[in-house]
């Protein structure tokens, strides 16, 4: 008897009044081997990405691994590896299905001035490209609310900057 049965029986009614009594064993045969779904495969927003630009192109799955405009941070997450574990994931994100991995976010506050890191609009537009040569500073009651992307960063991008006086303060989703 398999676990669904089990709880199948546990759970039925013992009333011969109920006319879903006597269906009951029509349901443990339809159901006999059912099983919960899976939980879907979690990736990064950047895989999730690449594989939107893939099926959009009506490229076929070689495409996720061989495609000549690949963006570095896709490359170094599939290839720059011990094992082919990133590599399993896309593949198995293409055919079942994925959900896209929180990213952690974080601000950058001076640790001796206490003033928050914000790029100013024209590096905000260009922030994709990993330019951070221009930044502005702003006390937290000041930073603009309306554009968070401004002054909350990732991992990857704090990473490419230089952030030897900054704190960093991870940001409430």
């Amino acid at each position: 008897m398999s676990e669904f049965e089990k709880e199948l029986e546990k759970s039925k009614s013992h009333d011969r009044v109920f006319p879903n009594y006597y269906h009951e064993k029509i349901l443990i045969k339809l159901f006999k081997d059912w099983q919960p779904p899976k939980p879907l495969v979690v990736v990064p927003q950047i895989i999730a990405d690449w594989i939107e630009l893939i099926k959009q192109r009506n490229r076929n799955v070689l495409a996720l691994l061989d495609s000549d405009d690949m963006p570095c941070d896709v490359y170094d997450w599939l290839f720059i590896q011990e094992d082919d574990e990133n590599i399993k994931l896309i593949l198995l994100a293409w055919v079942k299905g994925y959900t896209v991995e929180k990213e952690h976010k974080f601000s950058l506050v001076n640790k001796i001035t206490g003033e928050y890191l914000v790029l100013p609009a024209i590096e905000y537009r260009i922030k994709n490209e990993n330019i951070f040569d221009h930044s502005a500073h702003f006390k937290k009651d000041d930073l603009p609310e309306w554009k968070p992307e401004m002054y909350q960063f990732t991992e990857v991008e704090i990473a490419s900057m230089e952030t030897g006086s900054y704190e960093q303060i991870e940001v409430e989703p």
